[in-house]
């Protein structure tokens, strides 16, 4: 290989000369480097040697250059000059201990620039015309935050500021959104764009920081928008709107928001005009953006100072007028009013176009006399009108040569003559088909007027007639009248213009009304109540009771629909004949998918008649609730089985004779039905299937054990009536209880014990403790039997059921739930409370629940409860529920059961509808 030198200095150059023997190969005891680029065909490259605070080379490399003949062991520094559109790569330090080669890379420098979190900087790129300042607006104030802008397009707009408190809003509509937030108390405020404004005033267009590169970037729009929040947040959720023209607007919105101001990505991901969609995101640290100018559509604004024209005896006023050239709008304009005898003048104005100026030019166009690009100038306006008019709004009509509107200005204006002054009521002026209505006006006398005055009406729709009323109007004072209008039954739907005109003698008045003419429509309501609730099991049918009538004379039929319902239930029009007069019943079925997801729906009932000021108030909540199978009209108990759940109805009585109907059922059938002679209230599960069946009131041998096949065997129960028992076997068995026995002397004696079924023999474990004389302790129980609480007197008791071992707990209170692991947890108030091994405590706000019901079977982390209207479904890692709308949960006995297949078994209680009164027993399941 060939060894190029690279004459540093003369000493290396010497040096190497030495070590090489004047020619040929280096010695054995030296090192090669060999510095390559990659990406462009020459740089700047500087090569130190760090060992000897020397430099090797510094200058333009081409292509490849090996160094030889250097100590083997020395440490070189290999450093890249910039090179023009190139990222310079990092400086890159080797240690020879072999030959060695390092490649410089030069790589394309990324376009745009960071995201700037704290400030809007950087150069205004698209715009021909000058601009000279930018506003960051706000709802309330367009001109809020400002930057110049300086003779290289650039600004530096500082976002440190709180916008006004007017300005901000909820940052999340439940209405429109579906999602969470984390703080619903953050007051936010998005700021989208920039507006841009020439050197006198002219509003030229937006400036937007589009981004260009970086994480979620695509071909569509992105572009980098600034949000304030008053606290911080995290937003996770999608937002459907209806676009004005038809069709919808998605947002898909993930991000997480400081207190302050925020940078976040939008990015547009419309699928077409009628289905626009877009993300918001966090902007990603490689994001990379860059400012651009949007012209404005041309178009001319006048502004007039004052904005209101008084005409008393003077037959002129002039005003001051800015007349803007939007977005660069130039050309000869004509000017014009709305208003009958109102002209101005000059009626026409030539507007120059704008310069696209830029700093260094701007003393040569001062001195040109173009530095004022607004035209600032004087309007006057004559009215010749007779009519008086008070503040009322006009438009000063801006056109083109080719009579094209291309702007306006928004004024008013007001007239004293002598005569009169017509005011009509504008407010709910609604007419129906076949009826008549009297429209409300008043006269007011003007300097001195008097006389009689006619009221007619100009510009009424084929169908509607007017009955003219005359009025006599005293001088100095007003009179109010009453204008008739009929409506014949042809007459077409919708809101017109209409005119009245007040005539005496020469003096004429106009005022204009919008006249709703209404078609005939119907009035829907649901139910009996103002927010009525139907509710829908899965698998099954459901009905929406409706109720339709009118009020102005519709008569025929019309098609009832229902808006938003869920997926997996679907319902089919309905069509009613409705009579004026009278109310028409009906019922909007209801199909329930069997995987129709759980929870509640705002419904809307809709028709094509109804009367628009009651679209969507039609409405019900839509409770999409578990299967459930009737199991009868009495209940007392219910208890899992092996497979499926027990059932245990209340006792019926027969010549003196009592029974007492035991069901267990899989699914929705009812596998097996026993009959127990005696009256029986309680069911214990006992393992494998089998349940203890007793009465504690009546200790008359009406006891018995069922298995899981049917089988009945009677057996003699240990405790009575002032016993606490347990309401589940633990892991061998045993049914553990608190006895409480009177004394021969009359003293009660209290023990902790437990019976085993299998050879009914009772064991004492604990009568040292005083467990008290009440039976309303609580026993509960981990999942795996071994763990036993007992709740009693404001104490609680740890039972080890392996060494039958009793402990007090230092803990009172409500009493707690035992995980298998060991971990308690319980009610306090109405929320979730954890207690921990070392005895803190964790109460979950968020989580409200009234009573648990255990720990799930098959997935431990989760306990299930319940409140007065739902069942809480509470994930005890993450600390997360979900709740499923339960109405009229049975929690007189035992109304909730844990499933050895997991989830829990619930009884519900309901009232028939018609009919003799009767309770209603239903069982469904959650998983």
């Amino acid at each position: 290989m060939k060894k190029l030198i690279i004459a540093g200095s003369l000493l290396a150059l010497t040096a190497a000369l030495s070590a090489c023997g004047g020619g040929g190969d280096p010695p054995a005891n030296t090192r090669t480097l060999t510095v390559n680029l990659s990406g462009v065909a020459s740089a700047p490259v500087k090569v130190t040697n760090t060992t000897t605070s020397t430099t090797l080379f510094d200058g333009t490399l081409s292509s490849g250059k090996t160094f030889s003949g250097i100590a083997a062991g020395t440490v070189l520094k290999v450093e890249g000059g910039a090179v023009n559109t190139f990222a310079t790569p990092a400086a890159q330090t080797v240690t020879l201990d072999a030959d060695k080669t390092v490649t410089l890379e030069y790589k394309a420098a990324p376009q745009g620039s960071p995201v700037n979190q704290t400030a809007i900087s950087g150069v205004i790129n698209g715009s021909s015309l000058k601009i000279s300042d930018v506003y960051l607006p706000t709802n309330s104030n367009g001109f809020w935050a400002t930057s110049k802008v300086d003779a290289a397009n650039a600004i530096n707009l500082p976002l440190n500021a709180a916008p006004p408190s007017v300005d901000l809003y909820a940052s999340y509509d439940p209405s429109n959104c579906q999602g969470t937030i984390s703080n619903p108390q953050a007051r936010m405020l998005e700021a989208y764009y920039l507006n841009s404004y020439s050197p006198s005033g002219d509003l030229l267009g937006r400036v937007y920081e589009d981004a260009l590169s970086g994480t979620g970037v695509t071909a569509n729009k992105s572009f980098v928008y600034r949000l304030y929040s008053t606290s911080d947040s995290t937003i996770k959720a999608i937002c459907t709107y209806q676009l004005s023209g038809g069709g919808t607007y998605t947002e898909d919105v993930d991000i997480s928001v400081k207190a302050g101001w925020n940078a976040l990505l939008y990015t547009d991901t419309s699928a077409s005009s009628t289905a626009q969609s877009a993300t918001v995101r966090n902007v990603g640290s490689d994001v990379r953006t860059v400012l651009n100018f949007y012209p404005a559509k041309p178009k001319v604004s006048v502004f007039l100072n004052p904005s209101s024209l008084n005409f008393t005896n003077n037959d002129t006023v002039t005003v001051d007028a800015d007349i803007v050239q939007v977005g660069g709008y130039s050309g000869t304009v004509s000017l014009s009013t709305d208003v009958a005898g109102l002209t101005v003048e000059p009626s026409s104005v030539s507007l120059t176009p704008l310069q696209a100026q830029s700093l260094a030019l701007r003393p040569k166009l001062t001195q040109l006399g173009l530095g004022q690009q607004l035209l600032s100038t004087k309007l006057t306006f004559k009215y010749a009108g007779s009519a008086n008019l008070s503040s009322q709004p006009f438009n000063v009509i801006v056109k083109d040569s080719a009579g094209q509107q291309v702007g306006t200005g928004v004024a008013t204006v007001s007239a004293v003559r002598s005569g009169l002054v017509l005011y009509a009521s504008n407010s709910g002026l609604k007419l129906f088909q076949g009826s008549s209505i009297k429209v409300p006006f008043t006269i007011n006398s003007i300097q001195n007027f008097g006389g009689s005055v006619s009221v007619t009406a100009e510009g009424l729709p084929a169908g509607i007639t007017m009955t003219p009323t005359t009025v006599n109007l005293s001088s100095n004072s007003s009179v109010y009248g009453e204008l008739p209008l009929t409506a014949s039954n042809s007459v077409v739907a919708g809101t017109y213009s209409v005119t009245l005109v007040a005539t005496s003698g020469s003096a004429t008045s106009r005022a204009k009304i919008d006249l709703t003419v209404a078609k005939p429509t119907v009035n829907v309501s649901v139910g009996n109540f103002s927010n009525p609730t139907v509710n829908a099991y899965q698998g099954s049918t459901a009905a929406v009771d409706v109720s339709v009538s009118t009020s102005n004379g519709f008569s025929g039929s019309t098609t009832l629909t229902l808006s938003g319902l869920p997926s997996g239930v679907t319902a089919s029009p309905l069509t009613v004949q409705v009579t004026p007069g009278v109310t028409t019943t009906a019922k909007i079925p209801l199909t329930v998918a069997a995987d129709a997801p759980l929870g509640n729906s705002r419904v809307i009932v809709t028709s094509p008649d109804i009367d628009p000021s009651m679209n969507g108030m039609a409405s019900f909540s839509l409770s999409v609730l578990p299967p459930r199978t009737f199991v009868g009209t009495s209940m007392m108990s219910l208890a899992a089985a092996q497979t499926g759940v027990w059932v245990l109805s209340s006792p019926s009585y027969n010549n003196n004779t009592s029974t007492t109907v035991l069901k267990r059922y899989v699914g929705s059938q009812a596998v097996n039905d026993v009959t127990l002679n005696g009256s029986v209230s309680t069911l214990v599960p006992l393992g494998a299937g089998t349940v203890l069946a007793y009465s504690q009131s009546s200790l008359d041998g009406s006891a018995f054990t069922v298995t899981q096949d049917g089988q009945v065997s009677p057996v003699k129960v240990p405790f009575g009536t002032a016993d606490t028992v347990a309401p589940v076997a633990d892991a061998q068995g045993r049914i553990w209880f608190v006895q409480r026995a009177w004394g021969n002397l009359g003293g009660m004696t209290t023990a902790l014990a437990y019976w085993t079924p299998s050879s009914g023999q009772t064991t004492i474990v604990d009568q040292t403790r005083d467990y008290g004389y009440s039976s309303a302790g609580i026993f509960s129980q981990s999942n795996d039997g071994r763990t036993i609480l007992l709740s009693l007197n404001n104490k609680t008791y740890k039972i080890d059921t392996t060494s039958d071992t009793v402990t007090e707990l230092a803990l009172s209170g409500s009493a707690p739930m035992i995980s298998n692991a060991g971990t308690l947890w319980r009610v306090n108030g109405s929320a979730l409370e954890r207690i921990n091994a070392d005895g803190t405590t964790n109460i979950f706000n968020a989580i409200s629940v009234n009573t648990l019901i255990g720990f799930d079977k098959q997935t431990p982390n989760i306990l299930w409860g319940y409140d007065y209207t739902s069942v809480k479904k509470i994930d005890t890692t993450t600390n997360t529920v979900t709740s499923y709308n339960v109405p009229n949960l049975y929690t007189v006995g035992k109304g909730a059961a844990l499933l050895e297949s997991g989830g829990v078994a619930l009884v519900i209680q309901e009232y028939t509808t018609s009919g003799p009164t009767t309770m209603n027993y239903y069982l469904s399941v959650l998983k």
